[in-house]
């Protein structure tokens, strides 16, 4: 569980606003982040994303300076969280689930409009 500090840059993270691409906060960025937290690594991450591995290091890099947070170790063969970086994962894992479960759910359950 995050504690109040933590949720303090989690709040500014997700709320605060500017013009810069490069440091905008949202959730493709935190889609992102899970999906290197997931692989382990920018280019299997970058592959199922169908992006590129620079690309992919650039956008992380730009939400660790967003967050004033190291969320990764970067290793010659991958990318490692640090404490940081489990944290957030923590937190973001119930969300993507519960999102991978309603996208999963069969379109024959759905009603129509």
């Amino acid at each position: 569980m995050l504690d109040r500090n933590d949720m303090k840059w989690m709040y500014l993270f997700m709320n605060e606003k500017t013009s810069d691409p490069a440091t905008t906060a949202n959730w493709d960025d935190l889609a992102a982040f899970l999906t290197v937290a997931r692989q382990g690594g920018l280019s299997a991450a970058a592959r199922m994303m169908g992006s590129s591995p620079a690309t992919l290091g650039r956008r992380m890099l730009a939400l660790e300076r967003r967050l004033a947070r190291e969320l990764f170790i970067r290793r010659t063969h991958g990318y490692d969280l640090t404490v940081d970086g489990e944290r957030l994962l923590k937190e973001l894992q119930p969300i993507a689930d519960r999102l991978d479960q309603i996208t999963a759910q069969p379109a024959e359950r759905a009603r129509p409009l």
